[in-house]
């Protein structure tokens, strides 16, 4: 008897810790289901609240700007001869101004620093949206006075600069130069040199007008990249008479279509050379020649000096 009892009394036991056993797990499930479910909550809760980020703007496609080849860079050479003409010794008068002002070419007026008409000229010139520069009288050769602020040969580089300020403020400022007599000045290497690093701090250009062959002013320009050019055709008012300036136009535009382009320099008190200009111009548009200032030109030859 007392052997059943203590079989009976095992077996409760066992059946007692198998249903709690059971109990537990069951507890430890549910609570786990509860976990889960609310951490999933939680989650999309969450979700609902994160800010939306504004979806990114597409990007343009850049625009492709054709570059120079690799290599040495060399001039741009015009598909079309090209024709430069510069209307010297403006700013005395603008009774003389007017007729090339009216020229449905472009042309590149010189204007006079210092005389009667000089800032009043650029106002015209700029109304017509035409080109002007500054026509810096420089010493001649000879007895010839080159008139007021005038550069000389043995002046200091702070006397040049500061007569170039001074010139320069008289037409409100000028893109560039080109020289009033100066068959002295360009062919003396202490003066122009002065005078074209004063040039190249201001990113301004010059024009030679060549009035001697011996002007080192090229070479300077070349030895300190200044962007620089120069009359290549002869003056077109030598002579006043009307037969010579024809001429010499025609004789310029021959040299534009054997080498490309022609720089040629007149003068705005000559009272034919306005008249040809717009006599000429239909003639030689029909042959193809093209008209720019010479700001293009410079600008163009610009990758003669990268070389």
């Amino acid at each position: 008897m007392r052997k059943s009892g203590s079989t009976g009394t095992r077996g409760k036991s066992k059946l007692y810790f198998s249903y709690l056993l059971l109990g537990t797990t069951a507890l430890m499930l549910g609570i786990s289901i509860a976990l889960v479910r609310g951490w999933m909550e939680r989650t999309e809760t969450d979700r609902a609240v994160l800010p939306v980020s504004e979806p990114e703007r597409p990007v343009e496609p850049p625009v492709i700007v054709p570059s120079k080849p690799e290599g040495k860079a060399s001039a741009v050479l015009p598909v079309a001869p090209e024709v430069f003409i510069v209307i010297d010794d403006v700013g005395n008068s603008l009774e003389e101004l007017e007729p090339f002002l009216s020229l449905p070419i472009p042309v590149t007026f010189a204007v006079m620093p210092r005389r009667r008409y000089t800032r009043e000229s650029v106002e015209l010139i700029q109304k017509a949206k035409k080109y002007y520069i500054m026509h810096q009288p420089m010493e001649p050769v000879g007895d010839a006075d080159p008139g007021e602020g005038a550069i000389f040969t043995g002046m200091s580089k702070e006397e040049i600069y500061t007569l170039l300020d001074t010139n320069l403020a008289t037409l409100g400022g000028a893109p560039g130069i080109n020289n009033h007599m100066g068959s002295k000045a360009t062919a003396d290497g202490e003066t122009m040199r002065m005078v074209l690093e004063y040039l190249k701090e201001r990113n301004m250009f010059f024009l030679d007008s060549v009035t001697t062959g011996e002007s080192v002013a090229g070479r300077i320009a070349a030895e300190i990249s200044l962007p620089y050019a120069e009359r290549n055709s002869m003056f077109l008012d030598n002579e006043r008479e009307r037969d010579y300036i024809e001429r010499a136009l025609r004789s310029g535009f021959s040299l534009a279509e054997t080498s490309g382009r022609a720089v040629m320099i007149g003068h705005v008190w000559d009272e034919h050379l306005a008249e040809l200009l717009l006599d000429l111009y239909p003639e030689f548009t029909e042959k193809g020649f093209s008209f720019d200032d010479i700001g293009s030109m410079i600008y163009l030859g610009r990758l003669d000096l990268e070389e």
